[in-house]
């Protein structure tokens, strides 16, 4: 069985990137509110989210088959030629999508990105992109091979470069979308050459010998991860799609504020899963106890998490500004898809280790969906509740397909009934949050009772967790 420290050891190593992306977010939020109009800072968040999505496209899912198969390649590769498959087919694509749009219809995608037509920030989208297919591969290697300084540095580094450079910009020169693009954009290029440069020992084809056989094993692995990655990042985009498809570019950069605050509070979530992927590779067959318990920590640690925000989101409200304070009505809402993707870490790994990823494609594609319906039927009432709704909805459906199916194929739940009262109680809690959140006292009674509630629910598995930790 693998001890509580040394797990608890190995995660706040990971813990570092998520700790100062939440510290950088805290203090660009204040920033951004006050100073960027929202239309603006829409079109620059709707470049980044759409950035990240298209990273995801041009991986073709060989960022999830590097971690599949590090430890294990299939026979023939090794562990540079991976990483070598994995950066040529990301920067190729992306250059295959970036001549296509520039050559065939580039006034369709710069208007309805920006508004109006900016071929040249479509090369940018190119070039950013480029540099995310470089910061993934490197990423990945630095977490597989457990070399948590090399991981935070990268990490902290592309965070600081996507979530103040444009900020900067906008206090020392101009507050237009374009100016920010641009500077984000050269930032990420020249640090990605960088660390591809001092990185450079790793990608190599030296001891393999490539063949469609065994890089058919790595595609046919990554792409349903790849499909699943889109659907699953699309989902919490699927707002600011038809938000802007619409025109409605402020109400883009009030809903990106919601998801932005929402994501503050994914700090412990985004280490956790850095660190469990690894794990779950490594012991799935040896330590099922273990991942059980893990399961109702996290079961805890969720619900305790909503209760934290419900107490103290006023705290946090008081340096949002404009405009964009208007969505504490609904951004708890927004909240339900990162908390469902870090319950799924613990029950869903079935799907992964059975190799069944058209499940989780299914699954996520019919979340897509009913977000996409929920959105577009409620916008013109709603306005950006609306998006906010679909994100809620389809995180209901996409945790429990991904939970039900993932049971099958491999146990992790010790016990369901806890499990559905503790999920039931946070999307209760999330949903009622725009209803009480103008008063404190009614805020508080929330998030105590619900804290106590799963408290008592998993008191001896926290019991046995703290006692592990002294030695007892």
């Amino acid at each position: 069985m693998v001890n509580s420290r040394n797990m608890l050891k190995s995660f706040a190593g990971f813990s570092i990137v998520p700790i100062a992306s939440g510290l950088i977010t805290i203090f660009v939020i204040p920033i951004v509110s006050h100073v960027f109009p929202e239309d603006e800072y829409g079109k620059i968040n709707l470049f980044y989210s759409m950035g990240t999505l298209l990273m995801t496209v041009c991986m073709l899912g060989l960022d999830s088959s590097q971690i599949r198969y590090y430890f294990e390649p299939p026979s023939g590769l090794t562990k540079g030629s991976v990483r070598s498959i994995a950066m040529i087919v990301g920067v190729g694509i992306d250059l295959v999508l970036v001549l296509l749009t520039v050559f065939v219809f580039p006034n369709e995608v710069s208007n309805y990105l920006f508004g109006e037509s900016n071929v040249p920030l479509i090369v940018c989208m190119g070039i950013f992109v480029a540099a995310l297919v470089v910061f993934r591969v490197v990423n990945t290697d630095a977490r597989m091979e457990g070399k948590v300084g090399r991981y935070n540095s990268q990490a902290i580094l592309q965070n600081v470069i996507t979530k103040i450079s444009f900020v900067a910009i906008g206090l020392l020169w101009t507050t237009c979308y374009g100016a920010s693009i641009v500077a984000m954009t050269l930032l990420m290029a020249l640090v990605s050459l960088w660390f591809l440069y001092k990185q450079r020992g790793i990608f190599s084809f030296e001891g393999a010998c490539a063949t469609l056989s065994n890089v058919r094993v790595l595609f046919a692995f990554g792409i349903p991860m790849m499909a699943t990655s889109f659907v699953l990042n699309l989902n919490g985009m699927v707002g600011k799609i038809a938000l802007s498809g619409a025109g409605l570019y402020a109400a883009v950069g009030v809903f990106a504020i919601a998801t932005t605050l929402s994501n503050v509070f994914t700090i412990i979530p985004t280490a956790f899963t850095t660190y469990w992927s690894p794990f779950m590779y490594a012991h799935y067959e040896t330590d099922k106890d273990t991942i059980r318990r893990v399961h109702d920590l996290v079961m805890w640690g969720s619900a305790g998490l909503v209760a934290l925000i419900l107490c103290f989101q006023n705290l946090l409200f008081m340096v949002v500004g404009g405009g964009y304070a208007a969505c504490q009505a609904y951004f708890m809402l927004v909240m339900t898809n990162p908390i469902q993707a870090l319950i799924c870490e613990t029950t869903s790994y079935g799907i992964v280790l059975k190799e069944k990823p058209i499940y989780n494609v299914i699954s996520s594609s019919l979340g897509v969906i009913i977000s996409a319906i929920v959105t577009i039927n409620l916008i013109e009432s709603l306005g950006v509740l609306a998006a906010a709704l679909g994100v809620a909805a389809s995180s209901v459906v996409i945790g429990v397909l991904r939970t039900v199916i993932g049971q099958r194929y491999y146990k992790s739940i010790s016990s369901p009934l806890k499990t559905m009262i503790t999920s039931g109680l946070i999307l209760i809690a999330c949903g009622v949050n725009g209803l009480i959140c103008s008063s404190l006292s009614l805020e508080l009674i929330a998030g105590v009772t619900l804290f106590v509630i799963v408290t008592i629910l998993y008191r001896s598995e926290v019991v046995g967790f703290f006692r592990s930790l002294i030695g007892r």
